[in-house]
């Protein structure tokens, strides 16, 4: 077991470390060819950071491990709210503006609510489903550019700390990056099917925990490290992005590739764990425009209940 556990731990570090040098390669080549921060912004810094989760998923379909390539979403989404916000929200509390909050999370809400119905309707996401849902993401995206070009710039982090580069250092860094994707993937794909046979539950509740909060760490780290610089603030935008790639982008993109059959546990209990999720943020932040301390320890205590329950469904 000891060699599974350092299987994991090696595939998440590949999955990160992949990750950083495809967004550092991507937002060097884009300054070099003169991309403005905007562009990058929406598209290679957004489909960098969700990369570790969109390759994991992919390597689980081509295995046919479907429950890990959607719990890998359903879980990430989860966690995203319950554990990211909960803990940025215990450091010292999460402001929210409702007009961010309904302008980005009504979308987010209605990408939610698709894939809820899509899966509790009829059970498999095709590639026709995940064609729409892409195309979904793309209407998403021309949106935001037009409001964000009447809006001041937020220049995020990665974006500012990368220079321009040569195009061969690039395409060497992005390179890298992708090598150590699909690494990192087929480590933690290999991982999470040897713990479902091992501890005798579904590869759905797997993907839902052990992946789900392997991919969801480094987004846990860098929110924590925001709130510890009194930045907490930018969180909620960086979540609500994040679960709105998780729909529309990984389980669009996989299931194009692949058709994704799904997992009987996901439809009748997970999938409205991730509604629920979604709307306790809209509860709490949109009515109080606030994310306090007993909100934070609430969402924890959600989170602590939901994987607790996740056991006795599956054994």
């Amino acid at each position: 077991m000891l060699m599974t556990w350092l299987t994991l731990a090696g595939g998440l570090v590949f999955l990160g470390a992949g990750a950083e040098s495809l967004v550092r390669g991507s937002v060097g080549l884009g300054k070099h060819c003169g991309l403005s921060p905007l562009i990058m912004g929406l598209t290679l810094v957004a489909f960098g950071t969700s990369s570790p989760e969109l390759v994991a998923s992919l390597q689980a379909a081509f295995r046919g491990v479907d429950g890990v390539a959607i719990g890998n979403v359903v879980g990430s989404n989860i966690m995203n709210i319950w554990l990211i916000l909960g803990v940025v929200a215990l450091m010292g509390g999460l402001s929210i503006q409702r007009a961010t909050l309904l302008r980005d999370g009504g979308y987010v809400v209605l990408a939610t609510l698709g894939l809820t119905t899509l899966m509790f309707m009829f059970g498999e996401i095709t590639r026709l489903s995940g064609l729409i849902m892409f195309m979904f993401l793309v209407a998403y995206l021309i949106w935001v550019y037009r409001i964000s070009l009447k809006e001041p710039l937020v220049v995020t982090s990665e974006i500012a700390s990368t220079p321009a580069m040569p195009v061969w250092l690039g395409l060497v860094f992005v390179v890298l990056g992708l090598v150590g994707l699909i690494l990192g993937a087929k480590l933690l794909v290999d991982a999470a099917v040897f713990m479902a046979a091992s501890w005798g539950v579904s590869d759905a509740v797997i993907g839902l925990t052990v992946v789900a909060v392997g991919t969801s760490l480094p987004e846990l780290a860098a929110s924590a490290a925001a709130a510890m610089k009194k930045e907490a603030d930018m969180a909620l935008g960086s979540i609500l992005g994040s679960n709105l790639f998780n729909i529309l982008a990984i389980l669009g993109i996989t299931s194009m590739v692949m058709p994704l059959s799904i997992p009987e546990q996901i439809i009748q209990f997970d999938g409205f764990v991730m509604m629920a999720a979604v709307v306790s943020l809209f509860i709490w932040g949109g009515l109080q425009g606030r994310l306090g301390r007993f909100e934070g320890a609430l969402y924890l205590a959600f989170l602590a209940v939901y994987i607790w329950a996740l056991i006795p469904t599956t054994l």
